[in-house]
């Protein structure tokens, strides 16, 4: 029987996955790098100033950080044409070419690595290879003293090697959007499914997305009414409960029939001000609350957290994330925190296994990216989840985004908050104890 194979769903890039073992056919669309975790640089294409002059140099590379890529569960995404290289099968080699200035890869004579505005059989010829742990090794056909493409640790860019483990190189693979089906007979396509998004009457609602079976597709999200903050998508309708509802979604979703998402929002009842915040001693069983976050408990070195809008970075002075005591408003007495205004509480919810930190003035979210501290407009479960420790009245929260800088901590000698390697002794939360204001949840608003 003759087998067919059929894209549903779309054909565009959702993501590069890091590859772990060698492709029948390598030809494809990579990313390639030296590391798979942030800490990893980035091979960026390159135009030469000649045909076969030498690339090595740091124009050829970017540090993660710098390449406004993220990375989860061994996926890229987020990733600039620039860091794309194709890989074509050129008799029983193989090219490699920059998606984005067209260079061909390959070595000079002198067995530097080189850039070719046009194929040149004798040096743009590459043999790919893979082990067992996933590292790459790429030789070219030229054999030279240094044939196999490597990455200098001391000089921070891509360039020739002589060994085969020098510096290996790790290989992410365009993954398509779509879904493929394999079949012998012809027939009519899959099902199609139609999403639809209900939102209240005063907000534009999200158009609807027709889609095939079983396609993922990305959550919209929603417009909020001054004084409610959006969380997500849910299934049914929501009125005013005090409970938070289970399930919120967001991000991806895998439509497997007709449906309608509502969209859910919170708010607070009661601003919360002139209350008292006492300092947090022990773990609770349930972190939800409104708090006050401080860097230190003596009164005249204290900085305060503050809430930022919009999608923009705590981590300089200037940003306004923080407040010496005396200049947030807020008096300390008796061991509590009395005249906390809006911009300096932060609502603490429970999340899927962790917890969301919302400011109840600006209504964003703490969060971090690409390792900074950072204010997020909308939720994002990658970015956004915080997990929640005490021990002797100092409290470690440690964000889900990032493994080499996750703790919350704040730079005093700077005055401002960020994120750090090491989990900080000093950061402390001031939980609201007298007229708490309560949160509500709701599809409807009235």
């Amino acid at each position: 029987y003759a087998v067919y194979t059929r894209t549903e769903g779309g054909s565009g890039v959702s993501g590069y996955q890091l590859l772990s073992a060698a492709p029948a056919n390598w030809a494809g669309n990579y990313v390639i790098t030296n590391g798979t975790t942030t800490s990893m640089y980035v091979l960026k294409g390159v135009s030469p100033s000649s045909n076969g002059a030498q690339i090595e140099s740091s124009s050829n590379a970017s540090t993660y950080a710098n390449s406004g890529m993220s990375l989860n569960n061994n996926v890229l995404t987020n990733v600039d044409n620039a860091y794309v290289f194709t890989l074509a099968a050129s008799g029983s080699y193989y090219s490699v070419k920059s998606a984005s200035t067209g260079t061909y890869m390959g070595m000079t004579s002198a067995s530097y690595l080189a850039g070719y505005s046009s194929f040149n059989s004798g040096y743009c010829n590459w043999t790919p290879a893979i082990n067992s742990s996933g590292a790459v090794q790429m030789k070219n056909a030229a054999n030279g003293t240094y044939p196999y493409f490597g990455f200098s640790t001391s000089n921070k860019y891509f360039w020739s090697a002589s060994s085969t483990n020098a510096n290996v190189l790790r290989l992410w693979k365009a993954v398509s959007s779509g879904t493929t089906y394999y079949t012998t007979e012809i027939g009519a396509p899959a099902n199609n499914y139609t999403v639809s998004f209900s939102v209240p009457g005063s907000i534009s609602a999200p158009a609807s997305q027709t889609v095939a079976a079983n396609t993922v597709i990305t959550l919209p999200t929603a417009a909020a009414p001054t004084g409610y903050s959006f969380l997500g998508w849910v299934n049914s309708t929501v009125n005013h409960s005090a409970a938070q509802p289970a399930n919120i979604l967001t991000g991806s979703y895998t439509v497997t029939g007709n449906t309608t998402l509502y969209a859910l929002y919170s708010y607070v009842s009661g601003s919360g001000e002139g209350t008292s915040y006492e300092l947090l001693s022990s773990n609770p069983s349930d972190w939800s609350g409104s708090y006050v976050i401080t860097y230190g408990t003596n009164t005249g070195s204290m900085y305060v957290l503050k809430g930022l809008s919009g999608d923009t970075s705590y981590e300089s002075s200037s940003a306004g994330g923080a407040a010496s005591l005396s200049a947030s408003g807020i008096s300390y007495a008796d061991g509590k925190l009395t005249g906390a205004t809006a911009p300096y509480v932060f609502k603490i919810s429970t999340n899927g296994t962790g917890y969301s930190i919302q400011n109840t003035s600006t209504n964003s979210y703490l969060g971090s990216y690409n390792s900074y501290l950072y204010s997020r407009t909308s939720y994002s479960f990658s970015y956004c989840q915080w997990s929640l420790s005490i021990n002797g009245n100092n409290v470690t929260a440690t964000n889900s985004a990032s493994s080499r800088y996750p703790y919350l901590s704040c730079y005093s000698s700077s005055g401002y908050f960020m994120m750090s390697s090491s989990a900080p002794t000093g950061l402390y939360f001031w939980k609201q104890s007298s007229g708490a204001a309560s949160s509500y949840y709701t599809t409807v608003i009235d």
